[in-house]
Parts: C-alpha cells; structure tokens; sequence
C-alpha cells in the first residue's frame, strides 16, 4: 500500500474513532447531565473511588497484550490464543483480589458501603477477562468501523441501566449497575461481531512478554500516576471532595479525551504499518501533532475560560468548586497532545521502554506535587499540581521523539506556533471583553447567553487570527493548508464536462 493510500485510510480511521468519542461522550455526557440531577456528589466520589481502587488491581495486570498483537504482521493463532488465556488469567485473578481486598478497604475510608460495590466490580472484571481476542483485527486493519459498532452497544446499554437504576433507586447502585452491564454486553457482542474463537493456550508466552513487560511497567506506574487524586483527595478532604475533583478533570480533558485519545488509537496500527514497510515515519508524526494541536488547543482554552457559565448551566450550584479545576487544567492540554503522540511514536518504533521510564518518573513526582498542593491549596492546588505534572511530562516526551526521531521537535515547533499565537490571541479578546474572568450569569438564561456568546466571539478571533498569520507565512503546507483545501474540495461546485459532439 502506497503512502498516500495508507495515510488517507488511518485519517479514515481516525475520523471513525473520533466519531466513536464524540457520540460515546455524546451519551455520556446526557448521563452525566442526568446523574448530576439524580444523585448527590457523595454517589459519584464513592464510585470514583471504588472503581480507582478496582482499577488499580487491573493496572497490575495491563502488560499490553493488544499492542503487542498489532505490531506483529499477520495473524497467528498461537498469539492470539495466548494473548486470550493470559487475559482470562489476568481478570479472575483480578476479580479475586479486589474482592479480598474490600472489606480492609472500606474499613480505611470508613465507608462500609464500599464493601458490597467492590464485590460486584470484582465479578465484572473476571467476566471482562473472557472478551473475544479477535476483536484486535478491527483495530490492527483499521477497520474502525466494528469497532465503534462494538463499543457504542456497550455504551449505550449502560446509559439506559443506569437511568432506570437512577430513577428507582436515586443511589449509587445505578452508577454500579451501568458498569457491571457494559461488560456484560461487551463480552457477548465481542462474539457475535467476530468469528474467531480462542482456545486456552500458553505456547507463545515469551514472545509476548517480551514486548509487553514495559507496556505492563508503563500501565501500572500510569495508573498509579493518574488515580492518585482520588487517594489524596479522599484520604485529606473526603468522598464529596473527590467528585467535584473528578468532574472538573474529566469536563478539562474533553478535548484529549474526545480528539486526541482517538487519533492516537488510529496513528498507532497506521504508523505501525509505515514502519514495518521501512518508511520513515517523522513527517507523519510532525503532520499529526500540528493537525491535532489545530484541533485541541482552542477548544481546550475555550472550554477553560467559559468553565463557569457551563457549570452553572449544565450541572447546576453543587458543583461550583468544580471551575477553577477545569480553568486552571485547560491550560496544559498541549502536553497532553506531546505526550499522547510520544507514546506512539515511541511504540512505534519499539521503545516501550522509554514511555514506561517516563511514567515510572513522573509518579512519584506528581503524588509529592498533590501532597503539597492539595494540603495547602485545596482543589484548586490539586489542579496546579497535576497541571505542572502533565507539561513537564510532556516536555521529556517532545525531547525523546527529536532523540529517536531527529528533526521532529522543529518541525512541530514551526507548524503548531502559528496555531499557539491565535490560541493566545482568543484568549487574550475574551478576557478583554469580559473584563477578566468570565463569570456564571444570574439564572440559566444569562450563563447561556454567556456560555454561547463567548464560544462564537472565540472561534472567530482564532479564524480570523490563524487566516492572518497563515498569509503572512506565505501560505506553508500544514493543517492550516490541508484544512482549506478540504473546505474548497466540499464546497467547490464539481463542473460537468459536457460530452464530445
């Protein structure tokens, strides 16, 4: 396959995962919306917490079979069958141990509740260990199409569980059941949409694991990097405290969430494929994180500076504490981008090693950094330290991509300034025009009138500011180019060749 050919079908790709997100986050958010109306932030913070604890004992056991089955070419059965038997063993065993742990759980939060919802977790996690291996294939031939077919079943049936559960019981029992049932329904459809049918096996365990132990290393000291809010914040300011804490950060990383992490999960199998074939993959990555960052980063400052009005109109008073978290983590969305494509690139070109370094280091950093800054500085010192924590993250990962991939740090510093100064120019007009921080209006009408008004404002100072600076560039390739000419292309009536007399 050509390199044309390969590059339009994982932008193909990453249009479908995209897709994937946004109508996942789509439901997800109307739940949230719902949830939020529903039960009490109590409810979300002891559920965050059990499922950060769950989420934990699964972390030890995440060595990155899936990977390492898309790297490999082709497919062999004694790698698939492998990779299926150490998944099962992987989930029952962490079923087992979570639900021995819950009882000395509960008893170090002094939450007896946590008791019987870690139970019930424990069982989804042994039943997720059974999913059909063969579903690697959507995403290892870019057929990303099954996969958001298979992924969104799951999705959607643990909206509607958990709405009915919600509305009989107004508990967090609703929140338990839509998790228990998405792994149910995946589990099935994963047969149904695939016929391959594993067998239990552990011939080809050493060619797995060879690979996959720093994806293991890189997945735990990650997982342990990421969840360690919710043991900090819970430990020091409690089950309420961990709620608000998690909205806010999940509301901030939308566009990482909802744009990046997708266009990750297509770069990989398509990067893959260039570097198998022996092409050089450094335009692709420099092409990559210039469109992203064209994407993400006014939208992430956006959401960041309208974060008060959106709160106040969609999740309504009880969690204003929530807004200086999402403004003060909107600000660092650009090394989320450095250190989402890092890993790809590095997995690329087999170095999960490093990505598994940079994780194992940035752990400890950023538990001392929410010591600090939540003991001091409360929620919005928790925000600060995970902030810092991300961009000096990011930075290791800009500088280890130009280490293994030279001349990539200054063909992305070149591409993504220009979209950088517009990012600060918006900024910059809505701070201007509000006269500082945009602030919640008095009722739902007003933070609506502020909410959309500011979006509008935004979006066309960054156009009109891009468009500018593109122009005065001399019009250089980049997505600035790429993304006219797409516009052109679409709106460009086609002329008719009339037929020859």
């Amino acid at each position: 396959m050509s390199d044309s050919k390969l590059k339009q079908k994982v932008a193909i790709g990453a249009g479908w995962m995209i897709f994937l997100r946004l109508a996942s986050r789509g439901v997800g958010i109307v739940s949230m919306l719902v949830m939020a109306r529903l039960l009490l932030p109590d409810d979300f913070g002891l559920v965050a917490l059990a499922t950060t604890i769950a989420g934990a004992v699964e972390a030890l056991g995440m060595i990155g079979l899936q990977l390492a089955l898309i790297r490999e070419n082709g497919v062999n059965r004694d790698l698939y069958d492998t990779a299926f038997t150490m998944t099962v063993i992987r989930g029952v065993l962490t079923g087992l141990i979570v639900a021995a742990s819950a009882p000395v759980v509960a008893s170090f939060f002094a939450d007896d509740r946590l008791t019987a919802v870690l139970f019930v977790i424990a069982a989804g996690a042994a039943l997720q260990g059974f999913e059909n291996i063969g579903t690697v294939a959507f995403r290892k031939d870019l057929a990303f199409d099954r996969e958001v077919v298979l992924f969104m079943t799951a999705r959607v049936s643990t909206f509607l569980v958990t709405l009915v559960c919600a509305l009989a019981t107004h508990s967090h029992w609703a929140l338990v059941a839509g998790i228990s049932a998405s792994r149910v329904v995946r589990v099935v459809m994963s047969y149904r949409m695939h016929p391959y049918r594993p067998r239990f096996t552990l011939i080809a365990w050493r060619r797995l694991i060879n690979f996959s132990v720093w994806i293991w290393v890189a997945s735990v000291a990650g997982f342990l990097r990421d969840q360690a809010d919710a043991f900090v914040i819970g430990r020091c300011l409690g089950m309420t405290q961990v709620g608000v804490f998690r909205l806010g950060t999940e509301i901030s990383s939308l566009t990482t969430s909802e744009l990046v992490q997708p266009i990750c999960r297509a770069l990989l199998p398509g990067f893959s494929a260039m570097h198998n074939a022996g092409r050089n993959v450094s335009d692709s990555v420099v092409e990559s994180f210039s469109a992203v960052c064209l994407l993400v980063l006014p939208a992430a400052l956006g959401l960041s500076l309208v974060a008060a009005p959106l709160v106040h109109l969609a999740l309504g008073p009880n969690w204003s504490e929530a807004v200086p978290v999402i403004r003060i983590l909107g600000m660092f969305v650009i090394f989320h981008v450095a250190s989402e494509i890092g890993a790809v690139a590095l997995l690329t070109l087999g170095r999960p090693d490093v990505t598994a370094w940079i994780a194992v280091a940035a752990t400890p950093m950023r538990l001392a950094c929410l010591m600090v800054g939540i003991g001091t500085f409360g929620l919005a010192g928790g925000a600060w330290a995970l902030g810092i924590g991300a961009g000096l993250e990011g930075i290791v990962f800009l500088f280890q991509m130009e280490r293994h991939l030279p001349g990539v740090l200054p063909g992305i510093a070149a591409s993504v300034g220009r979209t950088a100064l517009a990012s600060v120019a918006m900024t910059g007009a809505l701070l201007i025009i509000n006269g500082g921080p945009i602030l919640a209006g008095t009722d739902a009408v007003a933070s609506a009138a502020l909410l959309f008004g500011n979006v509008g404002f935004g979006a066309v100072v960054f156009a009109i500011v891009l468009l500018a600076l593109w122009l005065l560039a001399g019009r250089p390739a980049g997505p600035e180019a790429t993304l006219i000419r797409a516009v052109r292309n679409r709106w460009t009536p086609r002329r008719v060749e009339s037929p020859a007399p």
